[in-house]
């Protein structure tokens, strides 16, 4: 599925944790937006009920399709719905919830003296709209034109001047923003395994993110006896607080013992990688601690032009990989183009900012040759982080303009899956992509500056399987 907004133009303003829904706001409370070069824009938050906008609802590499269904209209009235951690006993029919929610604060202004009684224009949220599309057909903006602010969802006013039949007017004009794009199936197993007596959580096997929201429900309904051995069809539906909904079945098999990890078999030869994609550019290869001793002058002698390091992790922690200083310091040594990858599940900006000054610290011994990649692809329980789809987006796009303060270039490295339903590529050069789609032709349309197209590659120097990548045009 391609995630794309109501009018086709995808994400265009940085995401607000604020995303309550009307009902939860003070009586006749206003919201002042001001976007730069633009009049303010003051948020209704108070309108009477014929008022209200109705609110419509190949396997590349190592992560799950991304599916979704097609936006559902939010229901009237929420369903009833029984909250349980496990189903034990085999009910007829349970629904079960799993949510997190975080808390919502807005900003107070005077009150509207006379809401209007409909909001003609339209628009969904993060959609570039500029003040001469509010005005009427044929008449002429007086002043600069400039884009209205779209990242939140609320009705609004803009003052505006105008021209139509030689006639100077200014008026409020008034538009609603809206959310009317489901979740996002980041993870969506056709089936999954629990042992015995274990306890099913959805969020152990389902990963799901939205858009907008920065918190998703997800629920299933159908039961699950983790006592008893057998297969169990359930209906997991991921919600966002606009109604919108995502639908996929999914069947629990509950059994005695899990299947062992059966590891993968066979390796691509490097000189038979060298020997069919030289043509295309560089040919090197990305290691980390899984590598253990890398000889980097066989590897050199191999045929390898450049190495990704990585050089260090952040999952709640900043930790640098035990074997990055050996690794740069004898990759540089052997003449090997030297880059380094950070792997991430930063979900604020604080956490970017800390990352991005131990990284630029920990580099300054070294100079790169290649930039520093940022790898985010914890996608299997995303809902975890508490982070919508948008905002994810800006915190890479933020590790990137803080690096380059530092006086480092970077990459986005993501799945080809992830390239084209979850990352914005039209805010990311195609020189900043690395691309993961491990095939010998991959089919991804957009651009990019390295393509990872094996994990299973065999080069003289390392015991075991290597990344190997290309570096395209050089």
């Amino acid at each position: 599925m391609k995630i794309k907004n109501i009018t086709g133009i995808i994400l265009s303003a940085l995401t607000l944790a604020a995303c309550a829904s009307q009902e939860n706001r003070q009586e006749n409370e206003l919201r002042v937006i001001t976007t730069p070069g633009t009049a303010a824009l003051t948020e209704v938050t108070d309108v009477s009920p014929e008022a209200e906008t109705a609110k419509i609802a190949e396997t590349d590499s190592p992560e799950t399709v991304i599916t979704s269904a097609a936006p559902t209209t939010a229901a009237t009235e929420a369903a009833s719905v029984t909250t349980a951690e496990t189903s034990r006993t085999a009910p007829s029919e349970t629904t079960v919830t799993e949510a997190v929610t975080s808390a919502v604060t807005t900003a107070s202004a005077a009150p509207l003296p006379s809401p209007p009684a409909a909001y003609d224009i339209q628009a969904e949220v993060y959609d570039k709209l500029y003040l001469s599309q509010l005005i009427p057909k044929g008449a002429r903006l007086e002043g600069k034109d400039a884009p209205v602010d779209t990242s939140e969802v609320g009705n609004y006013r803009v003052a505006v001047s105008y021209t139509l039949d030689g006639i100077l007017r200014k008026e409020d004009i008034y538009f609603s923003v809206a959310d009317t794009t489901p979740p996002v199936l980041l993870n969506a197993p056709g089936s999954v395994e629990i042992k015995i007596g274990s306890e099913f959580s959805l969020t152990d096997h389902v990963g799901a993110g939205d858009m907008y929201d920065d918190d998703i429900t997800l629920t299933y309904t159908g039961s699950v006896d983790t006592g008893t051995p057998g297969s169990y069809p359930i209906t997991v539906t991921a919600s966002d607080s606009s109604g919108n909904t995502t639908h996929f079945s999914m069947t629990v098999n509950v059994v005695d013992e899990l299947k062992p990890y059966v590891p993968p078999t066979g390796f691509i030869p490097f000189e038979d990688i060298i020997r069919d994609y030289s043509s295309m550019g560089s040919i090197g290869i990305d290691v980390s601690k899984w590598q253990g001793d890398v000889n980097f002058e066989r590897v050199k002698a191999a045929g390898c032009e450049f190495v990704f390091i990585r050089l260090g992790i952040d999952v709640g922690e900043i930790t640098i990989d035990p074997y990055f200083e050996a690794n740069i310091r004898n990759a540089k040594a052997a003449g090997l183009k030297v880059g380094v990858y950070f792997y991430s599940d930063a979900n604020t900006p604080e956490r970017i900012s800390k990352e991005t000054a131990w990284i630029a610290d920990t580099l300054s011994p070294y100079s790169l040759d290649l930039p520093v990649a940022y790898d985010w692809e914890n996608f299997s329980n995303y809902q975890q982080y508490h982070m919508s789809i948008r905002h994810a987006n800006d915190l890479y796009l933020l590790f990137d303009e803080q690096m380059r303060s530092y006086g480092h270039d970077t990459m986005l490295y993501s799945s080809k899956n992830f390239l084209e339903n979850f990352w914005d590529t039209q805010r990311v050069p195609s020189e900043k992509i690395w691309l993961a789609h491990y095939t010998s032709k991959t089919t991804y349309n957009g651009g990019y500056r390295m393509w990872q197209m094996c994990s299973d590659g065999n080069i003289d120097g390392i015991d075991g399987y290597v990344d190997v990548d290309i570096i395209m045009g050089t």
